[in-house]
């Protein structure tokens, strides 16, 4: 099963490499038409090589596109993310507390333990 969705992939993105290509023969060929007329000409070529430049990047087999799962919003992982956060922020709150409870139990045990020594 994963030799098969391997070769789909690659069968795919080699479509995809083609289909590619062969819009920026066809954008290439109008745009050296346009750069005839239009002055800007130079800047849309430009432009459209670092379009494909990017397209070639993200079509190779080893890169990772922006699509990556890290990059996607996942509502139910968003949701757990928001939980765990709220469970250790309670914790947290747990925690100071009880470390403020501490501190004045030492406090009264202190101010008690002045007060049987100043009435000796």
């Amino acid at each position: 099963a994963k030799e098969a969705a391997l070769a789909q992939k690659a069968a795919a993105a080699q479509q995809m490499r083609a289909l590619l290509k062969e819009r920026l023969e066809k954008g290439a060929a109008s745009s050296a038409m346009a750069g005839a007329d239009d002055p800007g000409g130079d800047a849309e070529a430009v432009y459209k090589r670092e379009m494909e430049r990017q397209r070639q990047k993200m079509m190779d087999e080893g890169s990772v596109s922006d699509s990556s799962e890290s990059s996607v919003y996942d509502p139910l992982n968003a949701r757990n993310v928001n939980k765990r956060d709220r469970r250790e922020k309670k914790r947290e709150r747990k925690e100071k507390e009880a470390k403020e409870a501490r501190k004045e139990k030492k406090r009264r045990k202190k101010e008690k333990k002045e007060r049987k020594k100043a009435r000796r």
